[in-house]
């Protein structure tokens, strides 16, 4: 019995240690699969300080930087930030998503006119001005989603022109204004709904879906749109409009697939309804022509 216990409770002999695996010298061919997986913070701020192989491949490889993704870079390094990426991407990069900068604007505009896809999120040092004078530098884009900065309303005259007239390849516009906190639109008097000229929007050929926030818009404006616009399938407008639409205008709503404006709401799936002024009051009483828009 005492000799089958000592058997048992002899130590078995430990198995050997595993090698340290050494990182640096991955295949190329690896460390680009896997660097492909990760965002520009990820290879900044990480991968790229591991060691020289690893940051070789994250300064020398321009597919790393074609689509790139800012929104997590800390504020105080983005100007250097957009800087590195823009130029490790020799000229290729598609794709930029990150905060409205002046400086980095400037930047992407003289070195990444290639770019297809523009995401800018609202940012304090930013101005439509700047804004506009590099979008001309981007006739490529087919998809741009912004976020101007709103100091009033006279900063938005002629923006949707002038990205319309830049960019004919436009497939997808989204243009967010964010008004200050206490911004009352029965007070607002937007140069686009005054003046005749900017109305006349530019031929947009390829636009598909077309969403305006927070936007100051009448009939006039909004005809041009539809007219202009043979391909467009989705239209969103929230804010306000100056004036009813007449049964014209309905008519040419009615063509676009999904609509969501103030005072009209339609759905081809779903059938449509639309809502006027008269029948803007819900029972409680309530003005319900308020509201930013409707939605589906």
């Amino acid at each position: 019995m005492s000799s089958s216990c000592s058997s048992r409770t002899k130590k078995r002999p430990s198995s050997p240690a595993p090698e340290a695996r050494d990182w640096a010298t991955l295949p190329h061919d690896a460390l680009l699969e896997v660097f492909l997986r990760l965002d520009a913070h990820d290879i900044m701020w990480s991968a790229e300080v591991v060691c020289k192989a690893w940051r070789r491949v994250a300064v020398e490889e321009p597919t790393l930087w074609r689509r790139v993704d800012m929104t997590r870079v800390p504020l105080e390094g983005m100007a250097t930030a957009v800087r590195d990426a823009v130029d490790r991407g020799g000229g290729l990069m598609e794709a930029f998503s990150g905060p409205w900068d002046d400086y980095s604007l400037l930047f992407i505009g003289a070195r990444a006119q290639s770019l297809k896809s523009l995401h800018l999120s609202y940012g304090d040092n930013s101005t439509d001005e700047i804004f506009m004078l590099i979008i001309k530098k981007l006739p490529l884009l087919e998809d741009l989603d912004i976020s101007p900065p709103f100091y009033d309303l006279s900063a938005a005259d002629k923006l949707f022109e002038t990205i319309c007239k830049a960019c004919p390849l436009l497939k997808n516009l989204k243009i967010r204004f964010t008004p200050p906190p206490d911004f009352d639109f029965d007070e607002a008097i937007l140069m686009e709904c005054v003046d005749g000229d900017i109305y006349r929007t530019p031929m947009m050929c390829e636009l598909r879906s077309l969403e305006l926030f927070n936007y100051v818009f009448g009939k006039e404006q909004l005809t041009a749109i539809l007219d202009n616009c043979p391909l467009l399938e989705s239209l969103h407008i929230t804010g306000h409009q100056v004036d009813a639409m007449d049964a014209q205008l309905q008519a040419k709503c009615a063509r676009v697939k999904k609509l969501t404006i103030p005072f009209y709401s339609t759905e081809k799936d779903s059938g449509h309804s639309d809502s006027t002024e008269d029948d803007s009051e819900d029972e409680s009483g309530n003005d319900s022509a308020d509201d930013d828009s409707f939605i589906m």
